[in-house]
Formats: C-alpha cells, sequence, structure tokens
C-alpha cells in the first residue's frame, strides 16, 4: 500500500474508498483524482467533481449542481465517437414505450426506434445490444465499442452535440459511459460512483484547485422537489365565478385556498405605472374605446373589474408578497416586458427582498438576458405561445441558459416525449390553461404544473 493512504469501507452504505495520510498531496495524488467524484466522508458526505483537465472542483450538493456541471463542464462529442465508450447498465430506465428497458429519451439519444424492442429486427433487443457493445440499429453487425479509446475518456462529461445534448460521465473506475438524464439521477449516479476522501486531504487539495459556487434557489425546477409549482393561479384566480380578474381580492382569496404561485397579466399606464390588466379587456372595466396606455394609474385605480372588483397594481402585490413570505408571483406582461420588469426593479427598489420570489415569463430566447441582466432572478420561464420554435431549437436554448421552466398550450404544444425530455433537463413543465380535475391530476402524474382559474 504505498503512501498508506488507501482503506475500503462502507459509508451511508455505499462502498467507497478512503484517502488519508500524513504526506503531503503530491502530483501523482492529483493525477490519481482527476475526473472523479470526490466525497468529504468527514464533512456531512459533500460530493464534489474533480475536472481531469482544469482540476476545478465542482460542487454536487444537490440535483440542480449536477445540471450546472453537466452545463458548464461538458464537452460535444459526435454520435461516431460516443459509440465507442461501452455504456453503463444503469439508469437506463423511464418511460418507455415499447418495454424493452431503455426509456424513450433514451432511445432518441440511441438513434433507436422507441416502439420496437428490436429496432434492427436480428433477434437481439435494443438493450441488450447496446450493453454488450453492438451498434442496435445495424443487424447482425460487429462490436463497435473500443476500449482503448473509452479508457483514454474517462472523468469526462460528453454532451451528444448531434443530438439533443444528452449528458453522459465516464467512469475512471471501469471506463464506461453513464446516463445523465434527470437532474435527479445524474446526482444519484454521480455519489454512487464517488471515492471518499478526508478532510486532510482535502483540505490540501484546495491549495490547488478552485470550486463553483451552486446556483441560486429555484421552485421551478424538478430537482426543488416541492408542490408549490404543481398549481398556478392563472389571472391570480378565479373569484366568485369570475376568472382573468387580475385583482388582489382574488389573490387574497385564493391564497386562503392554498395557491402559493401565482400568475398575473401587466401592463404599463399613460404614466408608465405597472398595474394588472389583461390587454383587450378593457370593456369589463367600462373603458370603451380607451385602451390601458390612454388612462394614468390614478385612473385606473378607480376603476372596477366588472363592476365589482377594485383594480389592483404593482405596488398592492409586491406588498402582498412582502407579507406572506411562500407566496410567489409569475408575469405575463404581454405588451412590454422588459418595460414592466425594468420598472418594477428600478421604482420598487424598496421591496427588493422579494424579488427573488417574481418569476418573469420570457416569451423569445433574446428577451432572457435583458430581463437578467435588470435582476438576477432565480426563476425564468420561457413560454411557447408567442413564436414559432421547434422542439429542438428550444432543447438547444434551454440547455445552455437559465431557463429554469417551460409553459405550454396543453391542446397545441404537450406531449408526454417532449416533457419528459424537458424535465430531463431540470426544467419545470408547466401547461395552461387548465380547470378539468381529472386532467389536471394526469399532468401531475406527469411532474407537470398547470395553470388553472379554480382547478385545485
Amino acid at each position: 500500500m504505498k503512501n498508506g493512504y488507501v482503506i475500503l469501507l462502507t459509508f451511508c452504505g455505499l462502498a467507497v474508498i478512503f484517502l488519508f495520510g500524513c504526506n503531503p498531496v503530491d502530483a501523482s495524488m492529483v493525477d490519481d483524482l482527476k475526473g472523479k467524484i470526490l466525497l468529504e466522508v468527514e464533512d456531512q458526505g459533500k460530493a464534489w467533481y474533480f475536472h481531469p483537465d482544469t482540476l476545478k472542483r465542482y460542487y454536487l450538493g444537490r440535483p440542480a449542481d449536477a445540471l450546472a456541471v453537466m452545463r458548464d463542464v461538458g464537452q460535444g462529442i459526435t454520435n461516431e465517437n460516443l459509440q465507442k465508450i461501452p455504456v453503463a447498465n444503469m439508469n437506463l430506465g423511464g418511460y418507455d414505450s415499447d418495454n424493452d428497458g431503455l426509456s424513450d429519451s433514451l432511445e432518441i439519444a440511441f438513434g433507436t426506434n422507441k416502439l420496437i424492442p428490436d429496432s434492427d429486427e436480428d433477434g437481439r433487443s435494443d438493450k441488450i445490444e447496446i450493453l454488450r457493445g453492438f451498434d442496435p440499429a445495424v443487424a447482425y453487425g460487429g462490436v463497435i465499442t473500443n476500449e482503448n479509446f473509452a479508457c483514454k475518456q474517462v472523468g469526462k462529461i460528453f454532451l451528444q452535440i448531434e443530438n439533443f445534448g444528452e449528458a453522459w460521465y465516464v467512469s475512471p473506475v471501469d471506463c464506461e459511459r453513464y446516463y445523465l438524464g434527470r437532474p435527479a439521477d445524474a446526482f444519484e449516479i454521480m455519489r454512487k460512483l464517488s471515492i471518499g476522501i478526508s478532510d486532510e486531504n482535502f483540505v490540501k487539495l484546495k491549495e490547488e484547485t478552485e470550486h463553483i459556487i451552486d446556483p441560486g434557489v429555484s421552485i421551478l425546477r424538478p430537482s426543488s422537489n416541492n408542490g408549490i409549482k404543481r398549481y398556478v393561479a392563472h389571472a391570480l384566480g378565479d373569484y366568485n365565478g369570475f376568472s382573468g380578474t387580475n385583482t388582489l381580492t382574488a389573490m387574497e382569496s385564493n391564497y386562503e385556498k392554498g395557491y402559493k404561485l401565482f400568475e398575473v397579466d401587466l401592463s404599463l399606464t399613460k404614466d408608465d405605472e405597472v398595474v394588472a390588466f389583461h390587454v383587450g379587456q378593457e370593456d369589463k372595466y367600462g373603458l370603451g374605446e380607451k385602451e390601458i396606455e390612454d388612462i394614468t394609474n390614478e385612473e385606473f385605480d378607480k376603476l372596477l373589474y366588472r363592476n365589482e372588483l377594485p383594480t389592483t397594481d404593482i405596488e398592492e402585490l409586491l406588498q402582498f408578497l412582502d407579507t406572506n413570505k411562500d407566496v410567489y408571483l409569475v408575469l405575463d406582461p404581454k405588451e412590454d416586458l422588459i418595460g414592466v420588469v425594468e420598472s418594477i426593479v428600478d421604482d420598487h427598489s424598496e421591496y427588493s427582498a422579494v424579488f427573488d420570489r417574481i418569476i418573469p415569463q420570457i416569451y423569445e430566447p433574446s428577451q432572457l438576458k435583458i430581463v437578467k441582466d435588470l435582476y438576477d432572478f432565480p426563476d425564468v420561464i420561457f413560454t411557447m405561445y408567442r413564436i414559432d420554435i421547434k422542439y429542438s431549437e428550444l432543447i438547444s436554448f434551454i440547455r445552455t441558459s437559465d431557463i429554469t421552466g417551460v409553459t405550454m398550450n396543453y391542446k397545441n404544444n404537450y406531449s408526454v416525449e417532449f416533457s419528459e425530455l424537458v424535465q430531463s433537463l431540470d426544467i419545470g413543465v408547466f401547461v395552461h390553461t387548465v380547470n378539468n380535475k381529472e386532467l389536471i391530476d394526469i399532468f401531475h402524474q406527469d411532474n407537470v404544473g398547470v395553470y388553472t382559474d379554480n382547478g385545485k
């Protein structure tokens, strides 16, 4: 045993290697750890990815951190080269249309038919061929994996640049690639493949490396594992049979019913004040031929929705968030997103403590950077109904951006396959607007949140 620092033990039910010893950290030790997942066994089992090239440490405290690592350090690879690396028999399940043991998302990655267990019809199932190193799309073909090539890639995280950027980790232990599908799965795999390291050696290692801080807190990502995102009160929710009111009265009522996540339509008045108002509903406020930009905030404040409910401005909504610390507000300013967000951030800085619970909806990719430059919101939703965007383009965008949620019309855009693919990137999926409770239950079974008027 060299340097006296290798001991096998079990930690939290997981066999790990415990590195210890009094010798100073040397180049050989650093070289041995490159590309591995390090587990601080003396400090609550904290996990770190030790990058094989940059020698930086990446924190894996939560599933969202695993996603951040994939996005930040993943290297592009062609399908031809990826096929040379053997596939590990772990994390291959999920929604499986043909019941062949490979999830539909994996079948896309492998280029196989998700509806046929044996895509090349050679008598061997896709899963068996893949695990044995054959090409499942070529009947009676030979082994396509290359052990020599694979072992030169150990410790790296690869992204399939010719597909949807599916992520794979090549383990230094067995030179096999592990599918990092959903963030929770990636997180679990990384921890299972970890090796333990003592505090003494970890402190020494800090002198050689850097670490990246974990991302901000999100409530929309599947890895956040909360029930808040299951229901979104559309236009602040139904009130006494009225839907789409965008009023504080409705918000207060629905908060009492258990809603925590509210969506609100916002517009700018003549004097550039932000008010809760859906363009096109002028008649419900008795505005006649006038539009919202033709009246001041003071004039808007005197109006009633359907001659019954007082109108609401952004000041009242921010006050409500300030009072109720468990409330989140989705902004849907259809006409002037940037103007509305800018007004909130610049003119209402006294409520900056609640900004982390504000979730802007953007309508095209170019708006993301502008919004995030105004304030670094932990959550931002991309909504699909305003522009014609291909699924492949959307997947490419959200893989490389800070989007944490996607919302779509359940009749026109939604599919189980697309939803699963988006959620595999740790992006929350939402549909609008659904009031049928049976349908809501179906979406919830697929971990999809719903915008609803009265479905809770």
